[in-house]
């Protein structure tokens, strides 16, 4: 999905949308890699974290996920607009993910005690 959504974004975008959406490419682009950080990371381990019977756990990386995203819009879209913002969506998605692997490793596979 990433090697197609960056090789063939271009002509994608073009396709679905015609020349009137030709500059939300970069944002496309930027988005898909994110996209991929969740579906690689966030929703098997926000998966296994509730069925392991510790739901409050998404909640609290949702939570603190939602603080992250909100000060990186924050800084970044004044600075680079729409680029911003979908960065700080990728990171974010990405972020989300690593704090999931992290939680269920933590919390689930070794069984610590918060």
């Amino acid at each position: 999905m990433i090697t197609f959504t960056q090789l063939c974004g271009e002509e994608l975008i073009l396709l679905l949308f015609g020349n009137k959406y030709f500059e939300s490419v970069e944002v496309f682009k930027i988005l898909s890699l994110g996209v991929c950080g969740s579906f690689l990371l966030r929703q098997p381990f926000g998966i296994l974290i509730n069925v392991s019977g510790r739901p409050s756990f998404n909640l609290i990386n949702g939570i603190l996920v939602l603080i992250s995203t909100v000060l990186l819009l924050y800084f970044l879209v004044p600075k680079y607009g729409v680029v911003g913002a979908a960065y700080s969506s990728a990171i974010m998605l990405w972020g989300s993910g690593l704090l999931s692997l992290l939680t269920y490793y933590l919390f689930v596979f070794k069984r610590l005690d918060p």
